[in-house]
């Protein structure tokens, strides 16, 4: 009996520990404000409304606002601004309203969402660089009406994935992951819908290399690892987790597979004043948790380039974006 008695008060203790750790991890964040450093776009004008992306050699700011080029491109060894191209308009070759960005590394094309003429445009990167004459084409058209794909990941022509936004049964609308053909437009769910409610809204990050697939919530303090066939690798519930989904709350509002890690943005404001938040939560590619960073500026999106093993971040501030290197983060 007091064998038994003991066992079970030891495993109380430890729940308790893990616990008053986790329930720690925001107030005991390591401060990365000296470590960031700013992402400089020389002479480049970019509007407020900006998100960055990157392939292996490239660096991309897409400006949402802009009434003139909506891209820019930059080299992303040197930093050196090579072309801005994209040209805002409702013209057969012009972008109205530019939503997402993806690469094709195998064809080295961009492609541009464009939400205002319900289509994707395809930029050949090299025949934007050489030819002054070049002229993008369409690589698919899709409806807004029922449901259309936001925050696009491209793997190849038959499989990316997204979050799939449709108009809810009574009011407002459902997103869910799922798997986006840039062939056919074909929409098909991903994941397992009872593992979280899927009013949820979430973030995620793909790594081509491993196969997995990182679903961060954005209404629960949750993380979901899968593989690309949508088997769960690991499940992570934060310290504020629920399995009641809070619409007035913003945990995560970001994901990024760097490397050997996966970095997400997370806010953990509870009161719906604040969407965007200061902090880097840092779990290792299966989603344990390592470490929490802290950054005083608010962070609108986040992307690897491993050129140079840096983490790029487009901030809500006076410094627009800066770099932070993997090294240091981890």
């Amino acid at each position: 009996m007091k064998c038994n008695l003991f066992i079970g008060m030891s495993f109380v203790f430890a729940i308790s520990l893990n616990s008053c750790g986790m329930r720690d991890y925001m107030a005991d964040a390591d401060s990365c404000k000296e470590l960031v450093k700013e992402f400089k776009t020389e002479d480049v004008l970019i509007g407020r409304s900006s998100t960055i992306h990157t392939t292996d050699s490239l660096v991309f700011v897409l400006d949402h606002t802009s009434t003139d080029s909506i891209i820019h491109m930059f080299d992303a060894f040197t930093d050196r601004h090579i072309k801005s191209f994209g040209k805002f308009g409702q013209g057969p070759d012009e972008i109205a309203r530019a939503g997402q960005f993806a690469f094709d590394h195998d064809k080295g094309e961009a492609y541009v969402f464009d939400y205002g003429q319900q289509r994707v445009m395809a930029f050949n990167i090299d025949s934007v660089v050489s030819d002054p004459e070049y002229r993008p084409y369409v690589k698919l058209r899709f409806t807004t009406a029922k449901a259309f794909p936001d925050r696009y990941v491209h793997i190849n022509d038959s499989l990316g994935f997204a979050r799939h936004i449709s108009p809810g049964k009574t009011k407002g609308f459902v997103q869910s992951l799922c798997r986006y053909s840039l062939d056919s437009g074909t929409v098909v769910p991903f994941g397992d819908p009872a593992l979280k409610c899927y009013e949820n809204r979430s973030m995620f990050a793909v790594s081509p290399e491993t196969n997995m697939v990182a679903e961060a919530c954005s209404t629960q303090d949750l993380v979901i690892i899968y593989d690309f066939d949508g088997n769960v690798i690991n499940r992570f519930e934060g310290p504020l987790y629920s399995s009641d989904v809070n619409r007035d709350a913003t945990y995560f509002t970001g994901a990024v597979f760097a490397g050997d890690y996966l970095l997400c943005s997370y806010s953990g404001d509870t009161t719906g004043k604040e969407y965007f938040g200061p902090y880097i939560v840092v779990f290792d590619k299966k989603g344990d948790y390592i470490k929490t960073l802290k950054k005083k500026k608010k962070i609108i999106n986040m992307s690897y380039s491993p050129a140079k093993g840096r983490l790029l971040i487009g901030f809500d501030d006076e410094m627009q974006f800066g770099e932070l290197s993997l090294s240091e983060i981890v």
